[in-house]
């Protein structure tokens, strides 16, 4: 019996068959576990343009250290002469960015104190 000869081989050796249809069983869930987190990704990248192309965005408060953080959204918004003409988009953007910036931090630290991912 040679090497080259795959049947007999497994029929010899049935762990090393058993092992390699266990391999390739991990290395589909794998990549279909790796599909469905980069689907996730995409959907959740999606959700963030979407909300910051928002027709009108307005910060009505925040604290300094952006722990909290008060906004207005709205889906179309048709322009004229409301209230909120006073808060550059870019700014409001800009700071909405801060505040998500802040709590990945914080999401961050409290996972590496958990030890966890």
């Amino acid at each position: 019996m040679g090497l080259a000869d795959g049947q007999a081989w497994e029929r010899d050796y049935p762990f090393d068959a058993e092992q390699r249809r266990i391999d390739r069983e991990v290395a589909a869930s794998s990549a279909k576990e790796a599909k469905l987190v980069q689907e996730q990704e995409a959907e959740d990248a999606a959700k963030w343009r979407a909300l910051m192309a928002s027709g009108r965005i307005r910060i009505m408060g925040r604290t300094n250290d952006y722990n909290h953080i008060g906004v207005e959204f709205w889906a179309d918004y048709k322009g004229g002469n409301h209230p909120c003409a006073d808060f550059p988009q870019d700014a409001c953007r800009a700071a909405l960015e801060q505040y998500v910036a802040q709590i990945r931090g914080a999401n961050a630290d409290r996972t590496s104190e958990r030890g966890t991912k």
